[in-house]
């Protein structure tokens, strides 16, 4: 049975009481009816044993309420001083991603092969991530989904990725010149696993696509979390043209990787 902090407090303080009842008591043990009466329990109540096992006890218990009173207190206090994150991630500003716009899954439903031969698809067996898959072909392939007109002027990506040597995650992007006018030719961010600070480079195949080196958070077994801001990966692959992000008109996945679903916001 679990007692209440105020229940333990007013316990041994009539412990206490009781006990100090019992010394007073002690001093007119003399009395004769009581002696003739119940010299047992005369003798027991006047024993010093007794005196200092309750004496013991009611402490005991005051200690222990006050105790739990300060524990409340302290847990009232460290709550109302420390303010509860809306979303389970461990930042402690707003995690968008806890409202995506779109998340891109990846049954067949939705992407188009861009390249080469279908890939086979297949469960991931080394990351504990719900929806996440393999994909696995032999010469090379892109697919490409697109995302919804409504959901395309977004901020940013997050997937999980696990991506080998030759593959990438591609987003298609339409970009704003200085004046702010949209450019209707689309471009591409490349991104691979490397070093955020270094710069992009263009791929020499394309006139209009960046590669871009971006790091995440280890997931483990080669998988990483990626977290993309598209206006600050815009500006880092096109600012020195004077281009910003607009919008972002699909997703690719480029030869053999493994990635989770794709969140947009």
């Amino acid at each position: 049975m679990r007692l209440h902090s105020t229940a333990k407090l007013m316990l041994g303080g009539a412990l206490l009481v009781g006990d100090l009842i019992l010394f007073a008591f002690s001093f007119y043990r003399g009395i004769d009816w009581l002696n003739r009466n119940w010299p047992g329990t005369v003798t027991f109540l006047s024993s010093p044993t007794v005196h200092v096992t309750i004496l013991l006890l009611g402490l005991g218990l005051c200690a222990w309420g006050v105790f739990g009173k300060l524990d409340k207190a302290g847990a009232k206090e460290k709550h109302a001083k420390v303010p509860i994150s809306p979303t389970a991630h461990p930042r402690s500003e707003i995690d968008p991603f806890a409202t995506p716009r779109q998340i891109i899954t990846h049954n067949h439903s939705g992407w188009r092969l861009a390249d080469g031969i279908s890939p086979t698809i297949s469960l991931a067996q080394d990351i504990r991530r719900d929806g996440c898959v393999e994909l696995a072909g032999t010469n090379g392939f892109a697919l490409d989904h697109d995302v919804a007109p409504s959901n395309r002027v977004c901020t940013g990506i997050r997937v999980a990725v696990k991506l080998q040597p030759h593959s990438y995650f591609y987003a298609r992007v339409n970009l704003r010149d200085a004046a702010g006018e949209q450019m209707m030719s689309d471009h591409w961010l490349t991104f691979c696993i490397g070093d955020p600070l270094s710069k992009p480079i263009p791929d020499h195949r394309f006139m209009n696509e960046m590669v871009v080196p971006v790091h995440g958070r280890d997931l483990g077994n080669g998988w990483v979390e990626l977290t993309l801001s598209l206006e600050d990966q815009v500006r880092r692959a096109y600012g020195d043209r004077g281009l910003s992000f607009s919008e972002l008109l699909a997703v690719r996945v480029r030869n053999n990787l493994s990635i989770g679903p794709i969140w947009i916001v």
